[in-house]
């Protein structure tokens, strides 16, 4: 039986040696960290990219702060200059965790404004901008356990997260996939922007995680992707050496149907359905991104024979 490739994580296993993120403020999920950045900040507006999650702006709705929307050029940055007034803040998101450098960049140019969110940047663990965070889920098999990056803030004293889920985990670890996927919609329908600690059992599980070989993995499986795709991939990212990938980006010049990878056993994720739905206007390339955007998987569950089996079927179906 050929196994699935793609979708999210069977509970978390294997033989650490301690957290990743042992110099940061440790918080349930991405959007509690932004809460708490918001709560402390007290902004008069916050400028937030149009490719986005819903997620991303629940904070910022959450605390009834204003919010801007601004356009991205196609390396996924910034398309003109953002004017800021007093108290005015810029989030930024390490897109599929290979914009690093333009993070730092936009930390130069916009000092001590911008707010980086890297919920599909797991391995960056330097404060960027005014501060960052990060995301395990995208990564790793546990239910919740995001980390701050905020110099000179102190954690205030929090309750842990005791509603975290494991269920969804556990069968897809069993590979009771479909059971697993439905299960895994409730829990995701369930998460808010509390602020609150890491469930105990997230953070035992990620103690365990061997991340060099994650890491390693992911750049290696990133590198297949890129000597097939390059030349046609009309996201053109160079990815550095410090970048450690959540997935290939493929933009190709035509629309991959997703629900025949998805009937040939390749799940490929879109990020985000919510930017078709907003009522603004413009922002025609965002949506496309939305739309045709493959982020095809790589992460460390795969090798290099994985990758190149989802290289046949992208290619099959345009033909080439």
């Amino acid at each position: 039986m050929t196994l699935p490739i793609g979708g999210f994580f069977g509970l978390e296993s294997g033989s650490g040696t301690g957290a990743y993120h042992d110099g940061a403020l440790a918080l349930s999920l991405g959007r509690a960290c932004l809460n708490l950045v918001v709560q402390h900040l007290q902004p008069a507006k916050i400028h937030v990219p149009y490719y986005s999650c819903d997620a991303l702006l629940a904070p910022i709705r959450h605390n009834r702060v204003p919010l801007e929307f601004y356009e991205l050029n196609a390396e996924l940055e910034p398309r003109a200059r953002l004017n800021l007034g007093p108290n005015e803040y810029v989030v930024y998101i390490n897109y599929f965790g290979v914009k690093q450098a333009a993070s730092r960049r936009l930390a130069a140019l916009y000092p001590g404004r911008l707010i980086v969110d890297n919920a599909q940047a797991f391995f960056v663990r330097e404060p960027v901008g005014l501060c960052s965070f990060n995301s395990a889920r995208k990564f790793f098999g546990v239910a919740d356990g995001a980390y701050l990056y905020f110099p000179g803030m102190d954690l205030p004293a929090l309750e842990r997260n005791t509603l975290a889920r494991q269920d969804h985990l556990v069968e897809r670890m069993a590979g009771n996939v479909e059971f697993a996927y439905r299960r895994f919609l409730e829990y995701e329908r369930g998460l808010n922007c509390d602020i609150k600690r890491p469930s105990l059992f997230s953070e035992e599980l990620l103690a365990r995680v061997d991340y060099q070989g994650a890491s390693e993995r992911r750049k290696a499986n990133y590198e297949v992707y890129q000597r097939d795709f390059g030349r046609i991939n009309r996201l053109q990212i160079e990815r550095h050496d410090d970048d450690v990938p959540l997935c290939y980006p493929l933009l190709l010049d035509r629309e991959v149907p997703k629900a025949a990878l998805h009937e040939r056993g390749i799940f490929v994720p879109t990020f985000w359905a919510d930017v078709t739905d907003r009522p603004e206007s413009g922002f025609a390339f965002e949506r496309q991104v939305t739309r045709d955007l493959l982020p095809l998987p790589l992460d460390q569950r795969y090798d290099a024979t994985d990758c190149r089996r989802v290289i046949d079927e992208v290619r099959r179906l345009v033909g080439g």
